[in-house]
């Protein structure tokens, strides 16, 4: 019976057909809807979570943080109990976890919509909240992590045009590769701030990318090991400035939108307002930055740290997720990479990792 929830998921293109392991869970949100005047988001009493696996789970909390019992229950499964810890992190999002009475872990992490009602992910798996949360005294607090599906698309023909940008490798400082930040999701207040490009992130996030591909033994993954790629890389990802600035750009689009609208996949891959095109397709921005013949992409929303996003897409992308971050970034075909980090918009921070081949 899986209970852990984290946002997370991959997607891979080949030659002239896509597939997709991720999977829409969100009904489509309303981009003209405004989030409702509350300055913090809380429990007030009975809390129900529906899963997209069957499963409902309840607690009773009130204020930001929760505490005491939670049971789960489904039409196939018996009734299990658990206690509940964690809360908001932010105004607008909140990280749970329940230690199950049978020695599992679930960690649901979620953000609240434009209608109050809250919506994540745990292992994959999609919830959402039976009724609205309620405003609470508003408390300090920090982001919380979701990734997305990661996508990589390896394409036909290579098109004649774009010539790759030349290379270092990546997290290496060189005056010619200079990474510009993205904001990482997660959840924010009702009147989100401007995005916020930051310098330090980038760098951070594709050291740690190296360091797990070229060490994945210190990643190990957790729980159902199925599928997870396990052995080393012989070298790390050479640094792209033109898949940094594609990251960048990724990110500000992603920033532009409603939380729900980037939690209904495959949104979190996609480049245009209808969510049609992938920035992994032929004629998508990493194609025009010149990758051609192989392309990928790995993204993140609320983990408020480069070390938090890594370690979810190398440790907690089991289950429906297939182990597709985890598997990109230790697929050694893959040669070259470029991050961005962005800190504003509704999801409060944006993790984008862009990956291809000339």
């Amino acid at each position: 019976m899986a209970r852990r929830r984290i946002v997370i998921g991959s997607q891979l293109f080949t030659t002239a057909t896509v597939f997709a392991a991720a999977v829409v869970f969100a009904a489509p949100a309303d981009a003209d809807a405004q989030p409702p005047p509350c300055g913090q988001y809380g429990f007030t009493g009975d809390a129900l979570l529906r899963q997209g696996d069957g499963l409902n789970t309840s607690f009773t909390s009130v204020g930001t943080q929760a505490a005491g019992r939670a049971i789960t229950t489904g039409a196939s499964s018996p009734a299990m109990g658990g206690t509940v810890s964690g809360g908001f992190t932010a105004p607008r999002h909140f990280d749970l976890t329940i230690r199950w009475d049978d020695g599992t872990v679930g960690r649901y992490i979620g953000d609240v919509g434009s209608d109050a009602k809250a919506y994540g992910t745990a292992n994959g798996a999609y919830f959402d909240t039976a009724v609205p949360l309620g405003c609470v005294p508003a408390q300090a607090g920090t982001t919380t992590p979701q990734t997305t599906p990661p996508e990589t698309t390896p394409l036909g023909a290579p098109s004649p045009a774009t010539t790759p940008p030349a290379t270092a490798p990546l997290g290496a400082t060189s005056p010619a590769a200079t990474q510009s930040a993205a904001t990482p999701l997660g959840a924010t207040q009702p009147v989100a701030a401007p995005p916020v490009a930051t310098s330090d992130a980038p760098s951070e996030i594709e050291a740690l990318v190296n360091d797990a591909r070229t060490h994945p033994e210190l990643y190990p993954p957790r729980g159902d090991t199925t599928g997870a790629a396990m052995a080393p890389c012989a070298g790390p990802f050479l640094s792209s400035q033109a898949l940094a600035d594609t990251a960048a750009e990724h990110n500000d689009f992603l920033a532009s939108q409603p939380v729900e609208w980037v939690m209904t996949r495959p949104h979190m891959h996609a480049s245009t307002p209808d969510g049609m095109q992938m920035s992994t397709d032929a004629g998508a921005p990493i194609d025009q930055a010149g990758f051609h013949s192989l392309r990928a992409q790995i993204v993140a929303m609320g983990y408020p740290t480069a070390a938090a996003v890594v370690q979810a897409w190398m440790q907690d992308d089991g289950g429906p997720l297939n182990w597709g971050h985890r598997n990109i970034i230790l697929n050694c075909a893959l040669s070259t990479a470029g991050a961005a980090h962005l800190q504003g918009g509704p999801g409060g921070h944006y993790w984008t990792v862009n990956l291809g081949n000339p």
